[in-house]
């Protein structure tokens, strides 16, 4: 239990990607394997109140009945998760495009095949990211694909925002829904769909304006009448 509840934490969240994602998923589903082998080895260490529960009891541990479980699990999360497993060779790429582990044909295919693009354009591109010195010197962040030029690599840096749009969580979805509950009230009925955008933009964006700046920008002016009685 206390796993599936870490996991949804890590699963929450209003800046989480996909890639986040997959990650917390990966390492969930390695962790069952771990426990399912352990399990079979009558291993108990992660399971401690069900240890101590056998150790008073002095019985045998029924593994059979416990492996069974776990791998239950692991086929849920299998099924749940096939569509975002069929990234995976993508977003590894994207994470970290300098491996020499990425195969350059297999991985321009599978690009291409998602996003319906020339594979041959991509192949063109992923040779020269992985040759630029000058990419390689600056390292990888997560600024990392802001810094490719749109001429030289127009299709990868295509892919890498559009799989850094995808959202880890509805967390947005969930937010935005609930200030707009909020926003329209009985005493709004007559709020147009304009004003209803802006108001949701503002309700979910973190930007704050710098007032103090805004108002030093500003020039002011002298009214007719205070210039008048002078």
């Amino acid at each position: 239990i206390h796993g599936f509840r870490t996991l949804n934490v890590e699963l929450q969240g209003k800046d989480g990607t996909i890639i986040e994602l997959l990650s917390s998923i990966n390492g969930f589903k390695s962790k069952l394997i771990l426990l399912k082998s352990q399990l079979n080895e009558s291993n108990l260490n992660n399971f401690p109140n069900l240890k101590d529960f056998f150790e008073k009891q002095k019985c045998t541990v029924a593994v059979e009945i416990y492996c069974s479980e776990v791998e239950k699990v692991y086929n849920e999360f299998e099924r749940r998760f096939k569509d975002i497993q069929k990234l995976e060779p993508i977003i590894t790429f994207v994470s970290f495009p300098f491996s020499e582990t990425n195969s350059i044909e297999n991985i321009s295919t599978q690009i291409s095949n998602l996003f319906d693009m020339d594979s041959t354009k991509f192949e063109s591109e992923i040779i020269k990211i992985k040759s630029d010195i000058f990419l390689k010197a600056r390292g990888y962040g997560t600024n990392f694909w802001n810094l490719l030029s749109e001429e030289k690599y127009p299709g990868l840096k295509n892919v890498a925002l559009q799989l850094h749009t995808y959202f880890g969580s509805t967390y947005l979805c969930e937010t935005a829904f609930s200030h707009m509950k909020m926003i329209k009230t009985e005493f709004r009925s007559t709020l147009s769909d304009d004003h209803l955008k802006q108001c949701l933009r503002l309700a979910v964006s973190n930007y704050s304006p710098d007032y103090d700046q805004l108002v030093n920008d500003m020039q002011c002016h002298t009214s007719t009448m205070a210039r008048s009685t002078k």
